[in-house]
């Protein structure tokens, strides 16, 4: 008894398993909305850029605060909210698009001198009104004090509109003939890349005049990651990383105890499983390439 009493003492009070079992039946929205929120904080708070910049709040609170409200609460988060955010963001939501207005001044601060299209367009901009709107957009949000919504509303502007589209609208000539800019996300899977081109391939030439992921996530993938703890771990580790001034740091043989409590001495030994399985998996699944691909089918699923 003493071996298992003094590791489950570190585990905080809040930290409850039954408070996850509502995960067993989540779509795949709910689990891009929840591995969102986690992906969302451990980047925020714990990057090396975040580190970095020193202290850091969101929504007036610090990591320990976030910490401690995802273990009293671990799937209050608003799924929803997550997809609408995917939304937002052009260049996620379509694996082959065309370059948008944001790349093109993004790009502005990547090439010295300024990329060659980029300096079209700003010769252009200050003499044409039309053109000048996506260049104060883009000012504002290097401001970066906006409210949200403004803030929404520019980067729609920018991620929305195409250089294809500005282009033909003012009559400026970019590429080659028939050539066309576009941008591609190479941690898409190649079925989404492919299926993705085929839509924008035709879209493109029609606009012209001219006529022309591995499989999707299944309830077993969502089963796997139910089984194996993903969120409870995630959970912890964050809590564990940000809050924790306790006595010492949890151990992987203490998060085993405390997220597969009926087998904690059973083969194989806990801290085994989550170095070798529980760690892994749970980082993959809040990496860029499955919130990617999942965020893509969620926002297919509410739509």
């Amino acid at each position: 008894m003493k071996k298992t009493e003094k590791p489950r003492a570190l585990i905080p009070s809040s930290f409850d398993l039954s408070k996850y079992e509502g995960c067993k039946l989540f779509c795949a929205a709910e689990w891009y909305g929840n591995l969102f929120a986690r992906a969302f904080l451990f980047k925020a708070f714990l990057s090396r850029t975040a580190r970095d910049m020193g202290e850091i709040t969101i929504n007036g609170q610090g990591p320990a605060e976030h910490a401690r409200k995802m273990l009293d609460d671990p799937l209050s988060f608003n799924y929803s909210e997550a997809i609408r955010f995917f939304s937002t963001l052009a260049p996620h939501s379509t694996q082959v698009r065309d370059l948008s207005m944001f790349d093109v001044f993004r790009l502005a601060g990547r090439f010295r001198p300024p990329h060659p299209l980029y300096a079209e367009y700003a010769a252009i901009a200050a003499m044409d009104h039309s053109v000048f709107r996506y260049h104060y957009a883009y000012e504002q949000l290097i401001k970066n004090d906006l409210t949200d919504d403004d803030h929404e509303r520019h980067l729609r502007l920018l991620n929305n509109t195409s250089v294809r589209k500005v282009a033909a609208d003012n009559d400026i000539n970019i590429g080659e003939g028939s050539e066309a800019f576009v941008a591609v996300n190479l941690e898409a899977t190649e079925d989404h890349a492919v299926e993705d081109f085929r839509r924008w391939f035709v879209s493109a030439r029609q606009l012209a005049g001219q006529q022309s992921r591995k499989k999707r996530f299944s309830q077993k993938d969502f089963d796997g990651w139910v089984g194996w703890r993903v969120l409870p771990f995630l959970d912890l580790e964050f809590w564990n990383l940000t809050a924790n001034t306790g006595a010492g740091q949890l151990t992987n043989h203490t998060i085993g105890i405390a997220i597969f409590p009926d087998d904690a001495f059973g083969d194989p030994d806990p801290a085994e499983r989550i170095r070798k399985t529980v760690r892994p998996l749970s980082l993959q699944a809040i990496s860029s390439t499955v919130l990617s691909a999942l965020g893509r089918q969620a926002e297919a699923e509410v739509e």
